[in-house]
C-alpha cells in the first residue's frame, strides 16, 4: 500500500530521504524487483530524483505565475480609474444621442437607453397610484392645508371653574448672599 503524502513538501523530504537511504544501503545492490518488475536501483534513483526535479519546476512555476497574476491586478488596479475616466470624457464630449452611436461605438461603448413608455402604461401608473393613495388615505400638502381642526364648545350648563394656579414659594438663597 503507498503512502499518501499530504502536501508536496512532504512528499519531496520523503522522496529526498529515500535517495539518501538507497545511497547509504543499497550499494552493495544492483537491482530489486518491485511488483514483479525488475529495477535497476540507478534507475529508481534516476526516477526519484526526476520527481523532486518535477516537484520543483512545478513550483518554480507557480511562483511565477503567482507573480505574474500580481503584476495583472495591480495593473488592473492603475488602469481602471483611468478606463473610467476616458469613458466619462467620452460621454461627454460626444453625449448619449443617436447622433454620436458611431462614434460611441468606436471607443466600445453604446448611447443610453431611453425607456418608451406607452400612453397605456402611464395610465394605468396613474390609475394605480390614485387607487393607492385613496385606499391609505394619504394627502399631499395642498389636502393637508385645506384640513382645519375644529375646537368643541363645552357644553353650557356644565361649566367648571377652573382654580389658579398656586403660589410658586420663594426659599432663601444660598447663605452669605443678600
Amino acid at each position: 500500500m503507498a503512502t499518501i503524502d499530504k502536501n508536496k513538501g512532504a512528499r519531496q523530504n520523503r522522496l529526498r530521504k529515500v535517495l539518501a537511504g538507497m545511497g547509504k544501503h543499497f550499494q552493495n545492490v544492483p537491482a530489486m524487483t518491485i511488483a514483479q518488475v525488475v529495477y535497476k536501483v540507478t534507475d529508481l534513483e534516476a526516477l526519484f530524483q526526476k520527481d523532486i526535479a518535477a516537484s520543483d519546476a512545478a513550483d518554480q512555476a507557480k511562483a511565477a505565475w503567482l507573480a505574474s497574476v500580481q503584476a495583472e491586478q495591480t495593473s488592473h488596479q492603475q488602469v481602471d480609474p483611468l478606463l473610467a475616466g476616458v469613458k466619462q470624457y467620452v460621454l461627454l464630449t460626444w453625449g448619449h444621442s443617436k447622433d454620436a452611436s458611431g462614434t460611441l461605438e468606436d471607443f466600445g461603448y453604446a448611447p443610453r437607453k431611453v425607456p418608451t413608455v406607452t400612453p397605456e402604461v402611464k395610465a394605468a401608473a396613474t390609475a394605480k397610484a390614485q387607487a393607492t393613495r385613496k385606499a391609505r388615505g394619504t394627502m399631499g400638502p395642498k389636502q393637508k392645508a385645506k384640513v382645519k381642526g375644529t375646537v368643541a364648545a363645552p357644553p353650557a350648563g356644565d361649566v367648571t371653574k377652573v382654580p389658579a394656579p398656586a403660589p410658586i414659594p420663594v426659599t432663601a438663597g444660598p447663605a452669605g448672599t443678600k
